[in-house]
């Protein structure tokens, strides 16, 4: 309430569609249902993919003033068989100037939240890969839309309330300053 936020959740398993891929992506459907006939991942994508994607951009629309949109995920801390350095991590494209500004603004406030974890820039993944972000960046220029994903390592899973916690406190820290 404090921050004015508009939720929008997409609680569907990534095992029948990723609603964080374009419509053409590889990944798209998991190997279990990738394996399916034309019509059932048509059926996939009407009933559970465009369903949330089409509300992220109705709400964007219907705001009509400045979004900032934390797309927030979680990740392997194991992939390939190597631990990931990274722990928290800000995806942001590095050209526009305004998530730029904010990832680094957010990255102090985690710091002091969480001092001893690592939170790094455009790890695990690059803020610029195909996703629900740069879909959205492609359709609104930087003064209009700020698409930030934050990446949360699974080792956390188990007890992640410290961490929504900090998350919102230094959300609250920056969009104050």
């Amino acid at each position: 309430e404090q921050l004015n936020l508009h939720p929008i959740g997409c609680f569907t398993t990534r095992l029948l569609t990723e609603p964080n891929r374009s419509l053409y992506s590889s990944q798209l459907f998991s190997r279990y249902t990738n394996q399916l006939a034309d019509a059932e991942k048509a059926q996939l994508i009407n009933e559970l993919y465009l369903p949330y994607r089409l509300k992220v951009e109705r709400e964007i629309e219907k705001l009509k003033k400045p979004v900032l949109h934390l797309s927030i995920h979680s990740f392997t801390p194991i992939f390939h068989g190597k631990e990931r350095s990274v722990e928290i991590g800000l995806l942001f494209d590095p050209d526009r100037k305004s998530e730029l500004a904010f990832c680094q603004s957010y990255a102090q406030a985690l710091t002091g939240q969480l001092p001893n974890l690592s939170i790094q820039f455009n790890e695990p993944y690059l803020g610029i890969d195909d996703g629900v972000t740069s879909h959205l960046r492609a359709l609104y220029p930087d003064e209009q839309y700020l698409g930030i994903e934050i990446e949360i390592s699974q080792k956390f899973i188990s007890d992640l309330f410290p961490i929504k916690e900090s998350l919102l406190i230094g959300l609250k820290r920056v969009l104050s300053e």
